[in-house]
This record gives structure tokens, sequence and C-alpha cells, in this order.
């Protein structure tokens, strides 16, 4: 559970962080090169529940709403990478 924890405190931050990133290259004073990167990055961000609703976790009326989403994906990456840590883990 502490490496579960861990996880998500890191991934918490670096998917804030390359959310801003992806914010900021989707900007219009930013080359059409660097906004594709930008829509790019906002994508695989928002893949497991883009799968459901497209507009979801980002475009959703109250902001509640879209924080509980975004927790939600967060969580949902770190059970993907943590099961992926103990696989690799039994292989070695």
């Amino acid at each position: 559970m502490k490496t579960y924890l861990r996880l998500f405190a890191i991934l918490l931050i670096v998917e804030l962080l390359l959310g801003m990133l992806g914010l900021f290259l989707t900007q219009e004073i930013v080359p059409k090169f660097a906004e594709s990167i930008g829509h790019l990055l906002n994508v695989l961000l928002a893949l497991p529940l883009s799968l459901i609703n497209p507009t979801w976790p980002f475009y959703t009326s109250p902001t509640w709403f879209g924080l509980t989403l975004m927790v939600i994906n967060i969580v949902i990456h770190t059970g993907i990478l943590y099961a992926f840590m103990k696989l690799r883990r039994k292989k070695i």
C-alpha cells in the first residue's frame, strides 16, 4: 500500500505538470507542431476515462465533478503502473 500511495503522489505531480504543459502547448502563441504535441498530451492523460465519454475528465460542467474524474483517472493510471511493476518483480 505504501508503494501504491508513493506512486499515486508521483503520478499526481507528473500529470499536473504534463497537463499544464499540454495546456500551454495548445495555446495559439506556440507553433502548430507544438500545439499538436499539446493535444496529444491531453489525449494521453485522459485516456481511460475518455473512452467512456470523449469530454471527460477535462470538459465537465461542475468543477468538483471534473476534479473527481481527474483523481479517478490518476487512480486508474497508478493501478496500471503498480500492476505492471508487480508483474516485472515476479518475472525477475
